[in-house]
């Protein structure tokens, strides 16, 4: 968290856009830095995500949610301090065009933040996570929604320097307190989950393998437990061009 906190404190009043935003998490992780922020926006494709949105921020005035889509933003260029995407680069099929437009509407001497939830170097508990985010995905697929599995961090590292435009200023792992071993409660809620996503298939003959596999991650978390992923973090950051 500190070296999050390091960057945003060299933009008191930030404009932040987060694209793909979800339910605003990326904004709670800033608040949590004690980020300072000015009118801020998260966008999504989703009407259901920026519903959420909305009524989780609906305490903070400066922070506004509009249905978009992040490969043909309406925002002017270079008019945003601070462009973000928080674990939703596996989730984009068209993300080298959502990079070119995150990398517009930022204003030179801005830094675009990537946040992905990485599928390497795991403890056991870590792969819980895994395995059951990967299952989500498995499903979406079936269903015709675009969810790639997560990618290990070189993946992440080397799509990230072969696209974008711009410097390459740092990456690091955040680091999320481990979690304690969940309850009996937490555990149930949990299971409830993932019947829930198994569920979302009508037909039972295709959502048979789909069952059987939950039931194979569900005796793994019962003995290894649950945990969250790492994320890793990188910035990256526009130049200022050279006065003429």
């Amino acid at each position: 968290m500190e070296t999050l906190k390091k960057w945003l404190s060299a933009y008191p009043r930030a404009k932040v856009l987060d694209v793909a935003t979800g339910s605003g998490a990326f904004f709670g992780l800033l608040l949590e830095a004690e980020a300072s922020l000015d009118d801020s926006v998260g966008i999504d494709c989703s009407e259901r995500a920026v519903a959420a949105a909305r009524g989780q921020f609906a305490e903070f005035p400066k922070l506004h949610f509009e249905t978009m889509d992040g490969a043909t933003m309406s925002f002017r260029d270079a008019s945003w301090d601070v462009v973000s995407l928080a674990n939703s680069l596996h989730h984009l099929p068209n993300r080298t065009k959502v990079l070119r437009e995150m990398e517009r509407v930022l204003r030179p001497g801005g830094i675009l933040i990537l946040q992905e939830m990485v599928a390497d170097g795991l403890t056991h508990s870590q792969l819980s996570h895994r395995k059951f985010h990967h299952l989500s995905a498995e499903i979406d697929r079936k269903m015709g929604i675009h969810h790639r599995p997560t990618y290990p961090r070189d993946a992440i590292r080397s799509w990230v320097r072969q696209h974008s435009t711009l410097e390459y200023a740092e990456e690091w792992i955040l680091a999320l307190p481990k979690a304690e071993k969940p309850n009996q409660d937490e555990t149930d809620a949990l299971f409830s989950l993932m019947d829930r996503v198994v569920n979302r298939i009508v037909d039972s003959q295709t959502r048979a393998p789909f069952a059987a596999k939950a039931a194979r991650i569900r005796a793994y978390i019962e003995k290894n437990g649950w945990d969250a992923c790492p994320e890793m973090m990188i910035v990256l950051k526009k130049s200022i061009p050279a006065p003429r």
